[in-house]
Order: C-alpha cells, then sequence, then structure tokens
C-alpha cells in the first residue's frame, strides 16, 4: 500500500527530477524494509520447524520486539510518505488559500487510507 502511494506521487510529480529521486529512494527502502521484516518474521525461531512441529528446542527471538519494531518503523514510514509531496505543492504557484486546499485534499486521501488501514 506504501509503494502505491509513492508511485502516485511519482506520476503526479514526474517534471521534477529530485522528487523521482527521493520517490526511488523511498520505494527502495520500502522494498528493503519490507524484505528485511518477511525474513525477520520468518526466521523467528531457530529452527524454523520450531513454529511446525513443537517438539522441537525453541529458541526464539522475542516476538514483542519484533512486533514493535515493525510497527514503529512503519509509522515512520508513514509519516515521510505523507510529507513528501507538502515542499512542491508549497512552491505551486497559487495563492496560499489554493495551496492549502490541494494540502488538504492530500490530507483527506492520508486520512482515508489511514482508517482503512488500521481500522478496517
Amino acid at each position: 500500500m506504501k509503494a502505491s502511494i509513492v508511485v502516485l506521487y511519482k506520476g503526479i510529480f514526474r517534471n521534477v527530477r529530485p522528487f523521482r529521486w527521493a520517490a526511488n529512494g523511498m520505494l527502495a527502502l520500502l522494498g528493503g524494509w519490507a524484505l528485511s521484516f518477511f525474513f525477520a518474521n520468518l526466521f523467528i525461531c531457530y529452527p524454523v520447524t520450531a513454529l511446525i512441529e513443537p517438539f522441537y528446542g525453541k529458541n526464539c527471538v522475542d516476538r514483542a520486539a519484533v512486533f514493535l519494531s515493525t510497527l514503529v518503523t512503519d509509522l515512520i514510514f508513514d509519516i515521510l510518505i505523507l510529507v513528501m509531496p507538502i515542499p512542491l505543492v508549497l512552491q505551486l504557484h497559487l495563492p496560499l488559500r489554493d495551496r492549502l486546499g490541494v494540502l488538504g485534499m492530500f490530507l483527506l486521501g492520508a486520512m482515508q487510507v489511514a482508517a482503512i488501514r488500521y481500522f478496517g
């Protein structure tokens, strides 16, 4: 879901080269983040069969620590993605009221995504 929002931003601001670099960097970070937490959750117990077969000895990492680290980094990425278009919108050649309206529309979309994600 995060990557789709960054790709949307990339399409909206496709003529701004620094933003494209930032969006590509954010996509790379999101990919690395997803891959790292996939493997962190896959190998939370050593050996991996300890999750499947209960008679193996379990040497597991604290699941609460993995969950909290996922939660904190997820929130940080959400905030970074929400803040990404703000400098570009504020640089538009529009009256302040219109620029704030555009920022409000981005915020409304972000609130809808958050509501669906966290409550839906």
